[in-house]
Formats: C-alpha cells, sequence, structure tokens
C-alpha cells in the first residue's frame, strides 16, 4: 500500500487537531495508513476515540467505552468476537444541545478544516464529561439512543 502524499497531509492535519487529546486528556495515540484513507486512535484509561478519513466515506470522530481487551482494535477485531458501541461525536452534540453541526456534502466528504474543527470543538464541549468516565450518565443515555 503506497502512502500518498494527501494521505500523509491528511493524517497530519488530523493529528495537528486532535493531538489535544495527547496534552489534555492523557490518551496515548496510534495512526495507521489504510487501503482508502486513515484512522487515527487516540486512547485513556477510560475512553477510546477514532478519527476516520476514508475515501466516499464522511469525515467521522467516534467516542467508545474503552473495551477490556486493550485499545485500539485489530482489524481483525471488529467482527462478531468483539462488540464496541461507537458513538459519533455531532450524535453526542446533538443529545446534548439539540443542534447538529451542518456541513455541506462537499465538507463532509473533502475533509474540509471547518469540519474538523467541529469535531475537535465537539470533543472539548459536550464529549468533555465521556473522555474522563465511563461511568457517566451520558453514555447510558447514548446507548438508549442508538
Amino acid at each position: 500500500m503506497t502512502n500518498s502524499p494527501w494521505k500523509r497531509e491528511l493524517r497530519e492535519r488530523c493529528e495537528a487537531t486532535f493531538d489535544f487529546l495527547v496534552s489534555e486528556h492523557d490518551c496515548r495515540k496510534r495512526g495507521r495508513f489504510i487501503s482508502q484513507g486513515i484512522e487515527v486512535f487516540y486512547w485513556n484509561a477510560t475512553t477510546g476515540v477514532s478519527v476516520s478519513a476514508v475515501y466516499r466515506d464522511p469525515f467521522s470522530v467516534d467516542l467508545c467505552v474503552l473495551p477490556e481487551d486493550g485499545f485500539p482494535p485489530r482489524k481483525d477485531e471488529y467482527g462478531a468476537r468483539l462488540r464496541i458501541d461507537w458513538f459519533d461525536a455531532f450524535y453526542v452534540v446533538t443529545l446534548v444541545t439539540g443542534k447538529r453541526p451542518k456541513f455541506s456534502q462537499e465538507q463532509v466528504y473533502g475533509n474540509d478544516q471547518a469540519v474538523l474543527d467541529a469535531y475537535a470543538d465537539a470533543l472539548r464541549g459536550p464529549c468533555r464529561p465521556l473522555l474522563h468516565d465511563a461511568e457517566d450518565p451520558l453514555w447510558a443515555r447514548l446507548g438508549r439512543q442508538h
């Protein structure tokens, strides 16, 4: 698999935008190039965060309660043997504030910096309690609404 210049640039932008998780939330980080894009995982003692930019898919940032088996999950652990309930950060924003950030298809599928920044703001705002407390009542609300 070749790591094209656009993948490297995109991964650098994602890491620049989300590395506050390392400095402010004691997260570890692991990024990887995948066949159609990039993934960067962040995790601390309670929470996992996946930043994903995949060709032909919308940009996304998802959160989960850290699984007991460790994080990030290996590619072959996405099957039935391991269930991880992922929640889109914008879904959390919608549940907490009643409003979802709005972007055009071009912005979301084009990995626009405004979308990356809005996801970072979501992690700094409505998602913040989830980054440190696996027992936060918001996790249960997300599970019921999902």
